[in-house]
């Protein structure tokens, strides 16, 4: 790949929303692959380590507090993803990485906020946290291709991705399965939706929006990242 190439990489990677096609560019040109992604099993409420005053006795629970929420604010720093910010309100650490505790965290706002206990990001739960669900944050950018990754003419990265979508969803924005844990189009799990940039559950984003995720997914992990459809 020319350094030439690295701009226009960088620009139709951060726009929102983007037609295919313009998704498709830059996987055909072969940029394609994430850079550094949060650790797919991190949780987002891990423990902090206990610390003592400098006289060798525990801090006061107020600065206890207070060096807690700095914490998670010089974490937040490290990662812009919208999860991170939802990982803020709920006051567990921001490391924009989806795992059990930011799953169950989540589960305790709904629940404080009248809302079905699901873990997921659905629209009335993305209004209760005080964010917008028309943002469409853009898509993290590229950097090298995964192993895997398609490349070519558009035509052939958008043949993919219809074959996978209708593999696992038989096209339907809205799918869900059995159990809810894989949601719309393409059947994201939750995590690999935040990886990919995504704030609302994907079940009810638009499919323009799914199928730039999605092909943000099959840059940074290949076919592999849906190995009964690949």
């Amino acid at each position: 790949m020319t350094s030439r190439l690295w701009p226009l990489a960088a620009s139709i990677c951060q726009t929102r929303r983007a037609p295919f096609g313009a998704v498709a560019v830059v996987l055909a040109g072969g940029l394609l692959a994430a850079g550094p992604v949060p650790a797919g099993a991190a949780s987002g409420g891990a423990g902090l380590p206990s610390s003592t005053s400098g006289h060798g006795q525990p801090p006061s629970s107020a600065r206890a507090r207070r060096a807690r929420r700095a914490r998670h604010a010089r974490r937040a720093s490290y990662s812009p993803s919208p999860l991170a910010g939802i990982q803020r309100i709920l006051g567990v650490t921001a490391d924009g990485a989806w795992g059990p505790r930011t799953a169950q965290a989540l589960q305790r706002w709904q629940e404080g906020h009248g809302l079905p206990a699901t873990g997921v990001t659905d629209l009335a739960t993305v209004r209760s946290l005080g964010l917008d669900p028309s943002s469409d944050p853009p898509v993290p950018a590229l950097t090298s291709p995964a192993p895997d990754a398609v490349t070519g003419p558009p035509p052939a990265v958008g043949a993919e991705l219809a074959k996978i979508a209708q593999c696992e969803s038989g096209g339907d924005i809205h799918q869900l399965s059995y159990h809810g844990t894989y949601r719309g189009k393409y059947q994201f799990d939750m995590e690999s939706w935040f990886r990919a940039g995504g704030l609302v559950d994907p079940a009810q984003a638009p499919e323009s929006e799914q199928t730039q995720r999605a092909a943000w997914i099959l840059a940074t992990q290949g076919r592999s990242a849906w190995p009964n459809c690949s």
